[in-house]
C-alpha cells in the first residue's frame, strides 16, 4: 500500500526540467532509500523520478523524507 505520492507531470516538449541543487542530507536520504525501498527511475528522455513505498505504519517516517526532499 502506497502512503503517499508524487505524481510525475510530463514536462512540455519547450521547457527545460527543473534542475533542484541536492543538499548533502538530500543526498544521505536519497543513498540510504536507494538501499531499502527507494528506485530511480527514466521518466522521459532527460528526467527521472525517485519513488519509495512505505505500509501505513511508517507514514510518519515518509512524511519526514518528505519534508527534507
Amino acid at each position: 500500500m502506497t502512503v503517499a505520492a508524487m505524481t510525475p507531470v510530463k514536462p512540455a516538449s519547450n521547457r527545460t526540467p527543473k534542475i533542484i541543487p541536492i543538499t548533502k542530507e538530500m543526498e544521505s536520504v536519497i543513498f540510504g532509500s536507494l538501499l531499502g525501498d527507494g528506485t530511480i527511475s527514466n521518466q522521459w528522455s532527460n528526467t527521472a523520478r525517485f519513488q519509495e513505498t512505505h505500509c501505513p505504519k511508517q507514514k510518519e517516517y515518509l512524511e519526514w523524507k518528505k519534508k527534507i526532499l
